[in-house]
């Protein structure tokens, strides 16, 4: 069945149409410098979707490079009428002849956006000839103040804008300026028409009255408009002090800016009106059990509806608020009676996310009611103490039995003592599934026992670091003591984090059947005082390597006193790792001829003291170790480069090393998708005859190497 040419319109819009908002967007770095495929092929569907969704297409145009201004140009010159559906043009660079042919078939442009940031290796020739062919409404004009920028171009352009003005935009009522600045009053000035200026939001200062007080003059100008306003300037204070009446008259403010970090939905309250029965109790002759049923229901999603969900977590206690409002919203509904403190007591203390010293009020209340410790299912403390509240905390795990996570961020200044780790083992070791903590060593009476890890049958998620100077000992426990655990302890821990190594031999001996990830952080990006002890850390990976999927790691090479992470897991799909130099890249694979048949992603970064990383990696990439590692590792599709950055224009795209090594590395083999660190793959942009000449004849070059 086919559908109307209007419902397709309707469904082709919100992916081809582009918003207002970031087709007038100034920054700096344009909105549209995007690392995603084109929503252009959406056209080449069906025959049905090219008809419907061309005039979507061309509504809104954004140039970005000269190869798509050639290529619009090639297209409207071929057909005509594509350029009577251009509406609004957004031109990010100079780009050469190509914008006359563009502009010459675009008669019906109303909106144009152009950029006064323009190399020397551009061209504005196309510009400079076909603006006296259109005749907008609106004008903006990007820039960038003392920018530096002073060529020839850049002067042509704004002399072809001033005879624009001046002569043929008779249509223009409106121009949007990038900045303050007395540079652009003569080209406001040179226009009949024009009766808007928008400038941007700053705070204003004396030296800014001069240029705003020059538009003011301007006869036949009536608004000025300030954009950007933030939500919290009202609308009718003036930010500086001037007896200007005509600026003040023709002076408007925009509709503020909102963050969108910050952007509440407004909230529609209802009257309430006032009972026609004072004595009225809702569920009063229900059953109890209904009562506290129904009641409980609806305290559970008055607790939970203020509380923003936190995106890709799997934690519970993230979708929950910490601050006071939000806390005291939540008590506020044990207050209304009885029934609602019994019922609502629970969830109220449920998710314990605090900073340190409300520790210690939670154990006040603890010690009162030891009953509200049960309801307990996570802590978090969410800041570092210097004199910590140990004992406290101390108490509350022993009163606490239901726990599942117990969360103490290893990077502050926060541990627990083993006494407390005993206190989680004994009341909470068969619920307990994520326990993150900086462990201290005692300061007498020895090394602990370890055997209490034997009673977390449920534990999932291990984050450990151990702190103190054990002088000659190699471990946190004794080798006795390690000896008497069950080997089967500890059987549903999947993701272990080790800040530090003393817990190694204790694990050695385990089955740990469920293990499958395992990050390890060095600690010189830690605290400098937790130990790492390479030879435990071997003996591990020689145990439980084979059954690592996931390895993480942020030692300066990719190796454990010389042997290949790679070959010690050999089942790893996804590897995280740095290389101290080039000679690392083959991760040590090449000389022990070994081939790994699983790696599938592999995140590598150069380490820190490694000056001018890009420089580095350009070296690496046409390096032979470069061409061996790659040999070795035949699964691999993801290769992320933790120093990239996607350069956002055409000049940086030109000049940028990590663009052409995507590029050779597609050139190579498709099956490696080279990405930045935020795991943005590069998509080759649209190139013109002459550049895709000179990347074929790279790769041939380097094909023959």
């Amino acid at each position: 069945m086919s559908l109307p040419d209007e419902l397709i319109s309707e469904i082709l819009s919100p992916a081809l149409k582009v918003p207002e908002k970031l087709f007038s967007n100034l920054s700096p770095i344009s909105p549209f410098a995007k690392y995603s495929v084109s929503t252009s092929s959406i056209l080449l569907v069906c025959k049905a979707w090219l008809r419907v969704a061309t005039p979507l297409l061309y509504d809104v145009v954004i140039l970005r490079s000269k190869a798509q201004a050639k290529a619009l140009g090639d297209a409207l010159k071929l057909n005509p009428e594509l350029g009577g559906f251009i509406r609004r043009l957004r031109v990010e660079g100079g780009f050469g002849m190509p914008l006359h042919l563009v502009l010459k078939n675009a008669p019906g442009i109303t909106d144009i956006y152009l950029c006064l940031q323009i190399y020397a290796s551009d061209s504005t020739a196309g510009l400079v000839a076909g603006l006296p062919l259109i005749n907008p409404t609106r004008l903006l004009i990007f820039d960038v103040p003392e920018n530096g920028l002073n060529n020839k171009h850049i002067v042509g352009l704004r002399g072809a804008l001033r005879t624009a003005l001046s002569e043929h935009w008779s249509n223009l009522n409106t121009i949007v300026l990038p900045f303050v600045d007395l540079s652009f009053n003569p080209l406001v000035s040179l226009s009949t028409s024009v009766r808007t200026v928008s400038l941007p939001y700053n705070k204003f200062h004396t030296h800014l009255l001069s240029p705003l007080r020059a538009l003011a003059s301007i006869p036949y100008l009536e608004t000025i408009e300030i954009r950007g306003r933030p939500a919290k300037t009202p609308a009718k204070s003036l930010p500086y002090a001037t007896d200007d009446a005509r600026l003040k008259s023709i002076l408007r403010w925009a509709k503020p800016y909102v963050r969108d970090a910050v952007a509440r939905k407004r909230i529609y309250r209802l009257a309430i009106q006032p009972a026609l029965n004072p004595t009225f109790q809702p569920l009063q002759s229900a059953p109890k059990d209904v009562s506290d049923a129904i009641w409980l229901r609806i305290i559970r999603f008055a607790h939970l509806a203020p509380m923003p969900k936190v995106n890709n977590s799997s934690d519970p206690s993230a979708q929950f608020r910490s601050d006071r409002k939000t806390l005291a919203r939540r008590a506020a509904f044990l207050l209304v009676c009885k029934t609602f403190h019994r019922l609502g007591a629970p969830y109220l203390y449920r998710y314990i996310k605090c900073p340190p010293r409300a520790i210690r009020l939670l154990a006040k209340a603890v010690d009162a009611n030891p009953r509200l410790a049960h309801h307990i299912r996570t802590i978090e403390v969410n800041a570092s103490w210097d004199d910590g509240p140990f004992e406290e905390l101390t108490a509350i795990l022993e009163h606490a039995s239901g726990l599942e996570r117990v969360i103490l961020p290893v990077d502050k200044g926060m541990f627990l003592p083993w006494p407390a780790i005993r206190l989680l083992s004994q009341h909470s070791g068969s619920t307990l599934k994520e326990l993150t903590c900086r462990v201290k060593a005692p300061s007498s009476g020895g090394r602990p026992d370890p055997l209490a890890l034997e009673n977390f049958t449920a534990l999932v998620r291990f984050a450990w670091a151990e702190i103190g100077d054990h002088g000659a000992q190699t471990s946190y426990f004794l080798p006795s003591k390690i000896a008497s655990v069950s080997k089967s302890s500890l059987p549903a821990l999947s993701f272990l984090i080790l800040r530090s190594t003393d817990l190694c031999p204790a694990l050695i001996g385990l089955d740990l059947p469920r293990l499958d990830r395992l990050s390890i952080r060095a600690p010189s990006f830690g605290a400098p005082y937790m130990n790492t002890n390479d030879a435990q850390l071997l003996d591990f990976l020689r145990v439980h390597g084979a059954k690592l999927l996931t390895l993480a790691t942020d030692a300066e090479t990719p190796t454990v006193k010389g042997e290949s992470l790679l070959i010690l897991c050999p089942s790893l799909i996804w590897l995280e790792c740095r290389l101290g130099s080039t000679n690392d890249w083959d991760l040590e694979l090449q000389a022990k001829g070994f081939r790994h048949a699983h790696l599938a992603r592999l995140d590598v970064r150069l380490a820190p003291s490694v000056p001018k990383p890009e420089k580095i990696w350009a070296a690496i990439f046409v390096s032979e170790s470069f061409q061996d590692g790659l040999k070795q590792l035949p699964a691999l599709t993801d290769l992320r480069i933790g120093e990239c950055v996607w350069p956002t224009n055409e000049y940086e795209i030109s000049k940028s090393a990590y663009v052409k090594m995507a590029e050779q590395l597609a050139a190579r083999t498709q099956a490696i998708k080279m990405k930045d660190k935020k795991g943005r793959e590069w998509h080759p942009r649209l190139k013109t005859a002459r550049a895709m000449a000179q990347a074929q004849a790279r790769a041939a070059a380097l094909d023959d190497e």
